[in-house]
């Protein structure tokens, strides 16, 4: 009897623990499905911030793009995910001039002024690429050596704290909000060693 007993037990405790791993996998299988997702970064178009093989955290559950966030799009035109910056989202306008090497953001029917010059401490070189060499002719103000971006409703703008080392909005165009993948948040491990771990500002 108690043989039986034993071995039942025995049988019981194995059920359980059966149970709790199932349990732990379905739970960390939704947070990396639901919540976050876990990211590479390819390429130096984000440097200093990210580096080429970079891993990442992602949070993607209910996401809203806002202005400075470091984001994870799918890109149509290169039909592959790119990290990059937000620059300006919907109702923005986005001026960059090359007279300054500046960049301003400022509502769509406004013309920017300097409080809406964006403070860039992220960026690799403060100097932006001849635009003759490197940007599309649609969006450009020959008369003020600038070009000018409107975010219509549902898209964002976006580019590569490398700068001129960046393929982004400014050669592929808006970025469409459900081509978003996620925020990033966290940095989990840098191979090269030249970043620390950490939240991703």
């Amino acid at each position: 009897m108690k043989k039986k007993e034993s071995l039942s037990g025995a049988f019981d405790y194995v059920l359980d623990t059966v149970e709790t791993v199932i349990t732990s996998v379905l739970l960390v299988l939704c947070v990396f499905t639901f919540l976050f997702r876990m990211v590479t970064v390819s390429g130096e178009s984000m440097e200093d911030t990210l580096y080429d093989g970079d891993r990442l955290l992602m949070w993607n559950f209910f996401y809203t793009p806002k202005n400075g966030d470091v984001v994870v799009v799918r890109s149509k035109v290169l039909d592959k995910l790119i990290v990059k910056r937000v620059i300006a989202v919907s109702g923005q306008k986005v001026v960059i001039d090359y007279e300054s090497d500046k960049v301003y953001v400022c509502g769509k029917d406004s013309d920017p002024v300097q409080s809406d010059l964006l403070a860039e401490g992220y960026l690799k070189q403060t100097d932006i690429k001849d635009p003759e060499t490197f940007f599309s002719e649609e969006h450009f103000d020959k008369e003020n050596n600038r070009y000018v971006y409107t975010v219509p409703v549902g898209y964002i703008f976006v580019m590569g704290d490398n700068r001129n080392d960046s393929t982004d909005s400014r050669a592929l165009g808006l970025i469409d909000l459900n081509d978003v993948d996620g925020k990033v948040i966290f940095r989990y491990s840098s191979p090269k060693g030249k970043q620390k771990i950490g939240f991703i500002e």
